[in-house]
């Protein structure tokens, strides 16, 4: 008999809390391999504006390391003073020489696997760098976001040109969970406005702009405050699933370890 399939999948209550600030705070005190660690393009506007992830971890981790794909970004945080930079692609951790005896407390991919072709190849260099506590942090925009109907029905569809992929809770755990991790915490981060406002538009469609962001508000102080899953993005921390009482299903939202039954506004 085949196997009933469940296309609806119960989402549980999830806290909503500060990317950065989520991300600095697991940090604090650990070894840390942060990946996609440059942010290319704006390397030196965030090191002046103070709003580098890496710089911020480099603030508070005991030790950091950072793996990123584009040379020039490596070399600028070097410029700036930063060590243990490694330039490579983070599907090939196994190909990283440096990286073979390395242990890490903490693995952070920020804003990176929805960048990725082979995402499982990525999640399995990750585990082979895993110690029994070993945290591995993930971030990503999250595909129920509450903006994509609005944009939608207007023809239109609201995504950065380099992402390749979009998930869900359901199918973020999907991809954990099938790379040997199971889930210990799952949180969404949000408070981002999705229209904004450019000079270079006409006039005329930046007030059908201004009318959106009004919506946009609204939306957000409403409707996505009561149901938290409507939020920008999703944070998962897993660990490998030997190593974690983790389930291997989507249940994670409900199971966490942490208290999770509240939105914070």
């Amino acid at each position: 008999m085949a196997a009933h399939l469940t296309f609806e999948h119960r989402l549980g209550p999830v806290r909503r809390v500060d990317r950065d600030s989520f991300l600095i705070d697991r940090a604090r005190g650990k070894k840390v391999l942060h990946l996609g660690c440059a942010d290319e393009h704006t390397v030196n506007l965030k090191l002046r504006n103070h709003t580098h992830l890496h710089a911020q971890l480099a603030s508070v981790a005991k030790e950091l390391w950072g793996i990123d794909v584009s040379a020039e970004a490596i070399a600028e945080l070097r410029q700036a003073g930063f060590g243990n930079l490694i330039h490579g692609d983070v599907e090939r951790l196994d190909e990283i020489d440096v990286l073979r005896d390395q242990h890490f407390d903490v693995i952070i991919a920020g804003e990176l696997i929805e960048h990725l072709y082979n995402p499982g190849l990525f999640l399995k260099g990750c585990r082979q760098l895993c110690s029994l506590n070993t945290e591995l942090v993930l971030t990503t925009p999250n595909a129920l976001v509450y903006s994509q109907p609005i944009f939608a029905s207007l023809n239109r569809e609201a995504i950065h040109p380099d992402h390749m992929l979009m998930w869900s809770p359901a199918t973020l755990t999907n991809l954990v969970t099938r790379s040997g991790f199971a889930i210990k915490e799952f949180w969404v981060y949000g408070g981002i406005p999705c229209v904004r406002l450019t000079p270079r538009e006409p006039v005329w469609r930046n007030l059908a702009r201004l009318v959106m962001r009004c919506v946009d508000v609204a939306i957000r102080q409403t409707v996505v405050r009561l149901r938290p899953w409507l939020n920008n993005g999703l944070i998962v921390v897993a660990q490998t699933e030997s190593k974690s009482s983790g389930v291997g299903k989507f249940t994670s939202p409900e199971t966490s370890p942490r208290d999770l039954t509240r939105c914070d506004s």
